[in-house]
């Protein structure tokens, strides 16, 4: 699935996948005039 929002020059794109033996929470994507940022949903460590 993917969700994308589009405002003044950036771009928000929010990507999760489904597959029937796992979940992946997803991939947050922000492109900017400054450059692209990216943050992993599953690779960061929760601290609770």
């Amino acid at each position: 699935m993917l969700l994308s929002k589009f405002d003044d020059d950036v771009i928000f794109e929010y990507h999760i996948t489904i597959m029937d033996s796992e979940f992946n929470l997803g991939v947050l994507t922000m492109r900017t005039p400054e450059g692209v940022f990216e943050t992993d949903f599953d690779k960061i460590k929760y601290l609770f």
